[in-house]
C-alpha cells in the first residue's frame, strides 16, 4: 500500500524490558524508466606514471535508447570523474566528497549514436585510480533523466619489461646434444606488447644460459646371481 507506514517493536523481556522503538517508512510507486543510457569507452586503461605531466583523452560513444527502441532526442552532460580513494585517509572530514572532476562536457542527442572525446590533465591522477566516466541525459520531449556510466582504471607505465621463455615447439624438456628453438615474450605493465621503437630505445637484449646441476639419489635391491 502507498504512503507512510510505522513499524513498531517493544522488548518484551531483560534488560530495558518494555522499551518500544518505531520506525516510519514511506513507499512510492515505482516507475519504470522510459530509456537508458548505452556508454562505451575506447580506452580500457590509462596509463600513467607517479610524477605526469600534459594530457589525455576519453573517447567512446553515447546511446540513449527508450525501452521500446527508438533513440532519445535531448542533452548529454559528460564528465570524467577520478576516484580520489587515498583522500579518505589523509583527511578527518567524513563529509569530504571521494570523487574529483577532471573534465566536463555537453552534446546534443540528435537521435543517432554520439561519438565524444575528452581532454583532462594527466597531473591529477595516479596509478591504482579509477576514471569514472558518467553521461547525465535529458529528454527534451518528457524532462527525464538517466544517467550512464564507464569506468577505466588507471595503470603505472613504467619502463620495466617482464619477460617469459619457453621452447618454440610447446614442450618443457631440452634435449641434451641437439639444438632447441626458444621463444621470447616481453611485455610491458599492463600485459601491452613493446613496439620495435621502445625495445630499441631501451638497449640490448641479451640472453644468458647457465648450467643448473641437479642432485639426486637412488636407493634399491641389488640383484646377485647365487
Amino acid at each position: 500500500q502507498l504512503g507512510d507506514h510505522t513499524t513498531k517493536v517493544t522488548l518484551v523481556g531483560g534488560t530495558g524490558a518494555g522499551s518500544v522503538h518505531e520506525v516510519t517508512f514511506g513507499v512510492e510507486e515505482y516507475v519504470l524508466p522510459r530509456f537508458e543510457v548505452i556508454m562505451a569507452t575506447d580506452q580500457t586503461s590509462i596509463l600513467t606514471s607517479y610524477y605526469n605531466t600534459g594530457s589525455s583523452e576519453v573517447t567512446g560513444t553515447i546511446n540513449a535508447v527508450y525501452v521500446f527502441g527508438e533513440m532519445v532526442k535531448g542533452k548529454a552532460h559528460l564528465s570524467i570523474l577520478r576516484n580520489a580513494y587515498y583522500q579518505r585517509y589523509i583527511s578527518s572530514s567524513s563529509e569530504e566528497t571521494t570523487y574529483q572532476v577532471l573534465a566536463t562536457s555537453e552534446v546534443d542527442l540528435t537521435g543517432d549514436e554520439i561519438t565524444f572525446r575528452l581532454l583532462f590533465d594527466k597531473s591529477y591522477i595516479y596509478p591504482g585510480d579509477s576514471l569514472v566516466v558518467e553521461a547525465s541525459v535529458v529528454d527534451s520531449a518528457t524532462g527525464e533523466r538517466q544517467n550512464g556510466t564507464a569506468t577505466i582504471p588507471v595503470a603505472y607505465q613504467g619502463g620495466d619489461l617482464t619477460s617469459r621463455l619457453e621452447l618454440a615447439d610447446g614442450g618443457s624438456i631440452f634435449k641434451p646434444g641437439l639444438p632447441a628453438l626458444l621463444k621470447i615474450t616481453l611485455a610491458q605493465p599492463g600485459g601491452s606488447i613493446p613496439s620495435s621503437d621502445f625495445l630499441a630505445s631501451g638497449g640490448d637484449i641479451k640472453l644468458v644460459m647457465s648450467q643448473a646441476f641437479v642432485s639426486y639419489t637412488h636407493s634399491g635391491q641389488i640383484a646377485r646371481k647365487v
